[in-house]
């Protein structure tokens, strides 16, 4: 008999597993909770959308960007389709569909969907929130595909008052902000605005990270 209790346990046992990189492990403990939901409901369609969207999150750390895609498109088929929602959830969604088609060199594609997430965030969330950032910086990246180094540029500048540089949890974003926008201005031809903003970058790994192990870690 399906079990919405027991799926939910399954998932976070693969959570566990993909938080220690133990990816084929994390793999089977979503495969089991899939397997444990039986027919989608209104009633058990939100965990469903979550275990297939941390599917697609854990191949898409593995590099299977085709394989993250499917699952983040059953995510988003799940939210917005069955359960009918317009929200912050289904926002993502496009985000992680549209990062998957950018790593998959469909950049055309992927600013379409990420012009729609933001479009979608812009309306429901809140326009200082980590996803509104995030959704943004997926576009300056498609943007750096197409070689239009000004706008991307534009764009990584108007995340920087995202991230408060007091706040410790924010520090990674500030880090990442300014790698960005040294990686842009050294494809525009710009070195010296690079170097600035790369010492910016590691003078706060300097002052707050083990430099040797800093890396962004998404939620």
């Amino acid at each position: 008999e399906p079990s919405p209790e027991v799926a939910a346990c399954y998932e976070r046992f693969g959570i566990a597993h993909w938080l220690v990189d133990d990816y084929p492990e994390a793999l089977k403990q979503y495969d089991r909770a899939l397997g444990g939901m039986g027919r989608i409901t209104p009633q058990n369609g939100l965990l469903v959308a979550k275990i297939y969207l941390n599917t697609g999150l854990l191949f898409f750390d593995m590099g299977q960007y085709r394989l993250a895609l499917q699952r983040f498109t059953d995510a988003h088929h799940i939210l917005s389709d069955t359960l009918h929602r317009r929200d912050s959830k289904v926002a993502k969604c496009l985000n992680n569909m549209a990062e998957c088609q950018l790593q998959l060199g469909e950049t055309d594609q992927a600013l379409v969907l990420a012009r729609e997430a933001l479009l979608l965030e812009g309306r429901v969330g809140s326009p200082v929130s980590k996803l509104h950032c995030y959704i943004q910086e997926t576009m300056a990246a498609c943007q750096m595909a197409q070689g239009n180094y000004d706008t991307a540029i534009a764009i990584y500048q108007q995340c920087l008052p995202y991230w408060q540089p007091e706040n410790r949890d924010d520090l990674n974003g500030l880090v990442v902000e300014h790698q960005n926008l040294a990686e842009a201005y050294l494809k525009k031809g710009l070195p010296d605005e690079a170097l600035r903003h790369l010492r910016k970058s590691f003078a706060l790994m300097d002052t707050a990270f083990d430099a040797g192990s800093f890396q962004r870690v998404g939620v």
